[in-house]
């Protein structure tokens, strides 16, 4: 113990012993020099477990989120099939349905599956013709209309007769809100 009657747990606080001044902020055996610096080597050591504690860290939280989006990657596929087989009994069962009301009505069982059949045939094709449409939307469209026209004026209307089906960017002016330069007279 020391002599000043302080506990070493009062030292350690912070807290001046009883026979010093408050606010004086020395210790007895403190000096005013500063702490000796610590080696580079050590700093930068100390800097590489910081590094790499955080960057243990941030893939932990990349593996768990991963995890977390293949299993609902996973059921928003299995719950896709489970709505695609649902859609396929409903169709099979619009088809029994079209069959059934056929041969109510006196048409032979022939014909009521060539109907049944036809309606089918056209439905695919209605399928086909929206997945037809769609194709054209896959290769980036606009982006590629963009990368083509860097560099050169705008093409007009006459580019959409090159390249049917595809329509030209329209211009847009540089402010929206500025009033429009009439043409000269």
């Amino acid at each position: 113990m020391s002599t000043t009657g302080a506990s070493p747990d009062s030292a350690a606080a912070g807290v001046p012993p009883p026979g010093l001044p408050p606010g004086s902020g020395t210790l007895p055996g403190s000096s005013d020099e500063p702490p000796a610096a610590l080696p580079i080597g050590a700093l930068l050591n100390a800097l590489a477990q910081e590094v790499s504690h955080g960057l243990q860290e941030r893939l932990h939280l990349i593996v768990l989120e991963a995890r977390q989006v293949g299993l609902r990657a996973t059921q928003m596929i299995l719950l896709a099939v489970l709505a695609a087989l649902m859609a396929c009994s409903a169709w099979a069962t619009v088809l029994v349905a079209i069959y059934m009301a056929c041969t109510t009505h006196g048409v032979s069982w022939p014909v009521a599956l060539l109907i049944v059949l036809l309606v089918n045939v056209a439905a695919a094709a209605a399928a086909v013709r929206v997945a037809y449409r769609l194709n054209s939307q896959l290769g980036f469209p606009a982006t590629l209309r963009m990368l083509t026209h860097i560099g050169h004026s705008h093409p007009g209307p006459e580019a959409a007769v090159e390249r049917p089906g595809v329509t030209p960017p329209t211009p847009y002016p540089v402010n929206p809100t500025a009033p429009q330069a009439s043409p000269p007279a």
